[in-house]
């Protein structure tokens, strides 16, 4: 059974406050060990993050948090406080560890004093997995959030209808491919040294039939025991031929920018 995220319980501002309020309230206790490590999920979007953390709470093992950083009363000025407290009242209310994602620009300076290298410090103990999970296919990433955004549908739900056809404009394909090299790049650099375990999207979660075994590998890190899995999202099979309108024209912009046969 697939286990419910409790962002989705109370999605109110109302709640939002409440839960931070008690989350940072928890935080100023000293951390506590826990039989199963937390889980951060910790990467750029378009990149299965989403997908990921349904698999591993279907496990039972974990409770969910989805974007915690994003999803709380914005701006979240201490997220690693935020996910601190998080991970003790997972503990305390639902009895399991905690899984959420993370990504960089959650914690720009704009909208937060921590760095993704005091989270990811944070984060490097035993009692945390760190997942750097990451797509090797750029252009097909950035032509993801492109669709995403033209579309309105960000995530398809197991029984959802395929994605219709969308028309994308090339500005905002080149300023999503900009955005995802340099933030990509921002990535590499601040997980250099840090220990982690690697999701790549193309190899471990595009197939349905990879899902098992990707789950496997990350319990067999956490030193738990394989469960049946199962997601209430899935990731689009589409060729961008079926999904995007001018597809020529943005095929055209990746073979320009020396991405040749990236949608082959």
């Amino acid at each position: 059974m697939l286990t419910k995220n409790p962002n989705s319980i109370k999605d109110t501002t109302a709640y939002r406050k409440l839960r931070s309020g008690i989350c940072y309230a928890l935080s100023l206790l000293p951390d506590h060990s826990s039989p199963v490590p937390s889980v951060l999920i910790y990467g750029q979007g378009r990149s299965g993050s989403t997908l990921l953390e349904s698999l591993l709470c279907s496990t039972g093992y974990f409770s969910g948090y989805g974007e915690l950083v994003a999803s709380e009363v914005s701006p979240c000025w201490f997220p690693v406080n935020c996910i601190k407290g998080c991970r003790r009242l997972a503990s305390l209310r639902y009895q399991k560890s905690m899984v959420c994602h993370v990504k960089s620009w959650h914690l720009e300076w704009k909208r937060s004093f921590q760095t993704p290298e005091d989270l990811l410090s944070y984060c490097s103990s035993p009692h945390w997995l760190i997942l750097a999970i990451q797509r090797e296919n750029t252009a097909l990433q950035a032509l993801s959030l492109c669709v995403a955004r033209a579309s309105g549908r960000f995530h398809r739900l197991v029984d959802s209808a395929p994605i219709e056809k969308v028309r994308i404009d090339p500005d905002m394909f080149i300023w999503a491919l900009d955005l995802y090299e340099e933030r990509c790049a921002r990535d590499e650099v601040a997980l250099r040294d840090v220990s982690c375990l690697s999701v790549i999207y193309e190899h471990h979660l595009r197939d349905a039939e990879q899902h098992q075994a990707t789950i496997d590998m990350i319990l067999e890190a956490l030193g738990l025991e394989s469960r049946p899995v199962e997601a209430n999202v899935i990731k689009s099979v589409q060729h961008p031929r079926e999904t995007v309108e001018n597809y020529e024209e943005i095929d055209r912009i990746c073979r320009d920018r020396g991405y040749n046969d990236c949608f082959e």
